[in-house]
């Protein structure tokens, strides 16, 4: 695994915005799959900022989101959530393919 984090996610800003932005759509959204622990969302968020000038085109991503997948298994728990700056402001969780859960601005929604 790459331990320059700058690096990785450069790649993956490289291979995610520009197809992203080159789709037609109404809202673009960019999802980033959190998988390893030692790598803490505000650090994505972080880093994404400073790559910013370097990526012009994501003033064209309307929504990023993190897919938390720490600890999963095949089934298991996996939850998105959306930022905005570094905070939550919207999550969905799942249990496999079920949606358990949604909340909005801290508070439960109702599916």
């Amino acid at each position: 695994m790459n331990t320059d984090f700058g690096v990785v996610m450069e790649k993956a800003l490289n291979k995610k915005v520009p197809k992203l932005v080159a789709t037609p759509a109404d809202q673009r959204i960019l999802i980033f799959e959190r998988e390893h622990f030692n790598f803490f969302p505000e650090q994505i968020l972080d880093e994404i900022e400073k790559q910013r000038p370097t990526f012009p085109d994501l003033e064209k991503v309307d929504e990023i989101w993190i897919l938390e997948t720490v600890f999963y298994r095949p089934g298991a728990h996996i939850q998105f959530d959306l930022y905005k700056g570094k905070e939550v402001i919207a999550s969905l969780r799942f249990q496999g393919e079920t949606l358990t859960g949604r909340s909005k601005d801290g508070m439960p929604a109702l599916f």
